[in-house]
């Protein structure tokens, strides 16, 4: 009987995920199914899997309609065969005893919304970590309170019972490429009646961004989901912080005379490109979703 699904969202990620299959590969509970959602990947991805069958209980499933990692996620989660789903990225690492932590907080509670720390040190360098925590060179991050609402699972770090997945409705879909879904489902699950559960031995490496134009280009799409997501709060009622369209546009004028202030070293381009991508991505959303009322409708599982 499998005990639990892995399911991992997966695009053109192919050296990066054999070192994610290679990990869950050594977990103790051979009891596991993994699912492989290919949005549409042009890379060497089948047979990479190929490799590790007969290693792991291994499926490559196809989610090609759309792209956005929401859509990869609901679609795995269609096809997963175990009461338990496991939510993990191709480009992270999950840590000895993942598996076996994460499945076990949900068996003890089907309410239970299980969240994982993320691990910065191993795949990271000093930079990107204190670039990414504005000056902090942190090593561990545990999910924390968003907009002063609620706290996130990260959807790459986080369990939950299969039925209550459903009956939550999955993910936002129509958050496609932008990022912050995983708030917007984190909520709706604890306004479900599930509890956020931090399970401290749930630990995954992650890796951040290490270029200055990779590093842009999530923060723009983390900070335009985000107006999605407080749009959507708005809606709801939810007692969330603020947004101000005065403040975001006063600093996205500024930017050209930033970047020419902006010392050439590395990190000070990095610096540049997380705070330029959020605040463009805020100011798309705000424009869109607040000023033109443009927000796309949900799209759940």
């Amino acid at each position: 009987m499998t005990r639990a699904s892995v399911v991992i969202p997966a695009y053109n990620c192919a050296p990066l995920l054999r070192q994610q299959l290679e990990a869950l590969e050594a977990q103790v509970d051979p009891a596991i199914e993994v699912l492989v959602v290919d949005n549409g990947s042009t890379d060497d991805l089948v047979q990479t899997c190929a490799d590790f069958e007969g290693r792991l209980a291994i499926r490559v499933v196809p989610a090609t309609e759309r792209q956005g990692p929401a859509y990869a996620r609901n679609v795995g989660a269609r096809q997963a065969s175990a009461d338990i789903l496991l939510f993990c990225d191709a480009d992270d690492i999950v840590q000895p005893g993942w598996v076996e932590a994460m499945t076990r907080a949900v068996e003890q509670s089907d309410r239970a919304l299980a969240a994982g720390r993320l691990e910065l040190e191993s795949l990271n360098s000093a930079t990107a970590r204190r670039v990414f925590f504005e000056g902090t060179d942190q090593v561990h991050s545990e999910p924390f309170v968003v907009q002063g609402y609620l706290r996130t699972a990260w959807a790459g770090n986080m369990a939950i019972g299969r039925r209550q997945f459903v009956e939550v409705g999955g993910y936002d879909m129509a958050y496609g490429l932008m990022g912050d879904e995983d708030t917007e489902f984190s909520w709706r699950a604890q306004e479900h009646g599930l509890e956020l559960v931090v399970v401290p031995e749930a630990v995954i490496a992650y890796r951040l961004r290490d270029g200055v134009k990779g590093l842009l280009r999530q923060r723009r799409g983390w900070s335009k989901g985000r107006v999605l997501t407080y749009v959507r709060s708005l809606e709801r009622g939810r007692a969330v912080t603020g947004m101000s369209l005065k403040w975001t546009v006063t600093r996205v004028v500024a930017l050209p005379v930033r970047w020419l202030q902006t010392r050439r070293s590395l990190e000070q381009r990095m610096v540049f490109a997380r705070d330029a991508g959020a605040l463009l991505g805020n100011f798309e959303g705000q424009l869109a979703y607040r000023v033109l009322r443009r927000a796309p409708a949900a799209e759940l599982f």
